[in-house]
């Protein structure tokens, strides 16, 4: 399932874009739920594509601690698309979350 394309407007990284460009990505995202302590990327695993938190809390950890808290809006896991492939961090779902 495909976002509707005024969730896209809520997310800051795509607040500018036309009605006609939010249409346009948010046909490329598929909508994914979480529950809460799930493991939403695993660090050293190969990443393709990048997610956008819309509902939630998530924990980012590094070699075990944690380095980081993601909201509404936060992106994650575009470091293996610009980088060498591979995820840098586990994000972990603190509640039932729903990402892009």
């Amino acid at each position: 399932m495909h976002p509707e394309p005024d969730t896209i407007q809520r997310v800051p990284l795509f607040a500018t874009l036309t009605g006609e460009e939010r249409e346009r990505v948010a046909a490329w995202f598929e909508v994914e739920e979480h529950d809460a302590a799930s493991r939403i990327v695993h660090e050293g695993s190969p990443g393709y594509g990048f997610f956008v938190l819309e509902e939630g809390e998530a924990r980012i950890e590094h070699d075990g601690r944690e380095v980081g808290r993601l909201g509404p809006g936060d992106v994650f896991g575009e470091l293996a698309l610009l980088g060498d492939g591979r995820r840098h961090a586990d994000v972990v779902a603190l509640t039932d979350v729903r990402v892009l």
